[in-house]
């Protein structure tokens, strides 16, 4: 089974929550050494690391997977046979639960919506089909929404039907999470854990999660966790990090003994709390398009450190971190955690019998066809 030691080592009523195997180890801690040294030579004072979560699972990379070992776990447990979800045409989540739905046996449904047409939404559209995924088309948000309110009404009459919410930003999910933080805490200690987590925000699971982590540890004064929204506005912002996070305190705790109910203090999710930092100002130009200076960074990470960002999240989030080390005063010893899944699609799209090899887009749901025309 997945390693969830870390988390039940401090509360082991938490062994009968349900999860699957699918990181198999602990993921990578790195310092970025060539890229300390670039911004030491500008005179920018950095002692930058990452948590490579991107490399968690190979095809299954990226931060969904902590998330999918809880919510697979949850779905075999209740019987069911088809996992819904939701994102937009490029989903980096979508493509997630695709691949762990194929690999533990349960058909997935995909409702995605609409953002800019790039080459890597394409590559994700042709893998979710090539997984065996029915593709759902929507050309507006408001339609999106309309078909996740009645997928989630199936799931609540159908135990067949596992309603996983986007970004898979559920309880059950968002555990992964506080697991990762507390991993973490296990490979480097106390003592040389860093002052700052900087990571990207969609719907708030991950971040919940480290939020929760860091009170696990009682660590809430020694360490900034810090979200970067990367579509701030009425449905992604601090408010929702805080609801997110109450949320998944009150899920763990309802199932903790009541012995391990006195080993957990309660966690401060208050709306008022400054050690709950969220930035929204770096979401322009919007869902799935990126500033100059996002793709200038992409290119200067992976240039130093063989490292791909993306333009969506992790690129936005490096924009922040880039501008706040450059007002440090010292060093501060800052972690960035990779939440992009960078596998290359290609392997997982050529092994599919396409029915035409040079247009392979026409297999797909016809309303799709057009979005491969851009």
């Amino acid at each position: 089974m997945a390693d969830i030691s870390p988390l039940l080592n401090r509360l082991p009523s938490l062994k009968n929550i349900p999860h699957v195997d699918i990181l198999r180890s602990a993921t990578e801690i790195q310092q970025l050494e060539k890229l300390n040294a670039h911004y030491r030579g500008q005179k920018i004072s950095a002692d930058l690391w990452v948590k490579r979560d991107d490399q968690s699972h190979l095809a299954l990379g990226g931060n969904k997977s902590r998330k999918l070992e809880f919510i697979i776990g949850d779905a075999l447990q209740s019987g069911a046979e088809v996992l819904v979800t939701s994102g937009n045409w490029g989903s980096n989540h979508a493509y997630s639960t695709a691949q762990a739905a194929k690999r533990f046996g349960l058909k997935t449904k995909l409702l995605l919506g609409n953002q800019p047409v790039s080459e890597n939404v394409k590559k994700k559209l042709l893998a979710n089909f090539s997984l065996g995924a029915h593709l759902k088309y929507y050309g507006s948000q408001v339609g999106l929404g309309l078909g996740i309110a009645k997928a989630w009404l199936q799931s609540a009459f159908s135990k067949k039907i596992y309603y996983v919410p986007p970004g898979g930003s559920s309880p059950v999910g968002n555990l992964g999470y506080a697991n990762a933080f507390l991993e973490t805490l296990d490979q480097l200690g106390r003592e040389n854990m860093p002052k700052r987590i900087i990571l990207p925000m969609g719907t708030a699971g991950t971040t919940a999660g480290l939020l929760l982590g860091r009170c696990l540890a009682a660590m809430e004064k020694d360490i900034d966790i810090i979200a970067v929204g990367i579509a701030d506005g009425p449905l992604s912002n601090r408010r929702l990090l805080i609801k997110t996070a109450r949320r998944l305190e009150k899920f763990v705790r309802k199932n903790l003994s009541a012995e391990d109910q006195k080993k957990f203090e309660k966690c401060n999710f208050n709306k008022n709390n400054p050690l709950i930092n969220y930035s929204g100002n770096y979401s322009e130009p919007g869902y799935g398009e990126a500033t100059d200076t996002v793709h200038e960074l992409i290119k200067l990470v992976e240039g130093e450190e063989g490292i791909n960002l993306d333009p969506t999240y992790s690129g936005k989030a490096f924009h922040y971190l880039h501008d706040l080390v450059r007002k440090d005063k010292q060093e501060v010893k800052t972690m960035f955690w990779m939440t992009y899944n960078s596998y290359d699609l290609d392997d997982v799209i050529n092994d599919f019998g396409w029915s035409n090899s040079e247009k392979k887009h026409l297999d797909l749901p016809r309303k799709f066809h057009r979005l491969f025309s851009k």
